[in-house]
């Protein structure tokens, strides 16, 4: 096992960050083109990124320090995942219903969803993560980062074109982007999308102590953001296929990882909990969001947007209250009291000393 270092920041804004994926899938959140756009296709955009540099980081250290860490990681997520495709698998058989497809291609739709897209919308993050680590481990063994950076950099380059697809419109180009679609469904995937992120995440694991990672970080974080803010604009006003690309977002999320890694903001806090909740935030609110959706279509009311968040937003808050509670109300507790106490003893008998030496 590796000894996790606690980052309190960094649970902090992976909470943020799961509740920004419950976000993006509400629809349309107001009515403001705007807004909704700000709200949703831009820093929520982030919250995936996030998560994938931050898992390729901590594999990475732990793949540094015990040679058999990769193997466990694959075995303890590739079981989650099974998991939650069998959870979500009713989900699955819907939507290839939906599509009109024969009951014979069935097994063929879903062997796709479970090795590419997922059997739920959310779930495709787990094979476009394995693929992702697959590819990066296979090329590190041979090439160094800079190739890595290169191919990873030019694959996200030809994935942007779902983003930026409106300025391909009447060009020679457009024939690419669209046979490319066709085949590839969606670029959005362990190939053209993740793989660059991971490609970060390994590298920050094994240079986090270079000059480049460790000065003017938050100058970096700001420039970033800016270049970020002016690309969203462009593509607010130029908006294509889709949003899940964003040029300058590899850039934002390095340095914003890296700021959350180095801050020493609440560092004697400890976010277990939101940490736990994260992850079931993520798991579960396609569960709770569908079941509202379909409960009040069922009387012939439409909701979406932020009632839509809202709701489903507290009812995976609640269930997970529910899943948590024997950790909620026995570890963290416990030892937090205990911790506690200790650190009151402690104290109370130093003033203790303290008054008998001034005494005496």
């Amino acid at each position: 096992m590796v000894i996790r270092k606690n980052y309190p920041m960094l649970d902090i804004i992976r909470y943020v960050a799961a509740v920004s994926v419950i976000l993006i899938h509400c629809g349309k959140l107001v009515d403001n083109e705007l807004v909704h756009f700000f709200l949703k296709s831009t820093f929520a955009r982030l919250a995936v990124p996030l998560f994938l540099i931050s898992t390729s980081y901590f594999l990475k250290k732990g793949m540094n320090t015990h040679p058999e860490y990769g193997k466990n990681y694959f075995f303890k997520q590739g079981k989650q995942y099974l998991f939650w495709s069998l959870i979500y698998l009713p989900y699955g058989i819907h939507y290839l219903y939906a599509m009109n497809l024969s009951p014979v291609l069935y097994p063929i739709g879903l062997l796709v969803g479970l090795l590419y897209i997922g059997t739920c919308y959310h779930l495709w993050y787990f094979p476009a993560l394995f693929s992702s680590i697959f590819l990066t481990n296979f090329i590190k063994k041979r090439r160094n980062y800079l190739f890595l950076l290169a191919i990873s950099g030019g694959l996200f380059l030809v994935g942007a074109s779902e983003t930026y697809s409106s300025f391909l419109e009447n060009t020679f180009l457009q024939t690419y982007y669209t046979s490319l679609h066709n085949f590839v469904l969606t670029t959005r995937n362990g190939l053209f999308y993740s793989f660059i992120y991971v490609v970060l995440g390994y590298l920050i694991a094994d240079f986090e102590q270079s000059k480049f990672f460790k000065t003017r970080v938050n100058l970096k974080l700001f420039l970033s953001l800016v270049l970020f803010s002016l690309e969203c604009i462009v593509i607010f006003n130029n908006q294509g296929a889709d949003k899940n690309f964003s040029l300058s977002s590899p850039f934002v999320v390095t340095f914003l990882f890296i700021s959350l890694l180095q801050s020493n903001t609440l560092k004697n806090s400890n976010f277990f909990l939101l940490r736990q909740y994260s992850r079931y935030l993520f798991f579960l609110h396609p569960l709770f969001l569908e079941v509202i959706k379909w409960f009040i279509g069922y009387y012939g009311i439409q909701v979406n947007g932020l009632s839509l968040f809202f709701s489903t937003f507290f009812l995976t808050t609640l269930f997970s209250a529910v899943i948590l509670y024997k950790e909620i109300m026995t570890v963290p507790i416990k030892k937090s009291l205990f911790l506690w106490s200790k650190n009151k003893l402690s104290a109370l008998s130093l003033k203790v000393q303290k008054r008998v030496r001034s005494i005496e």
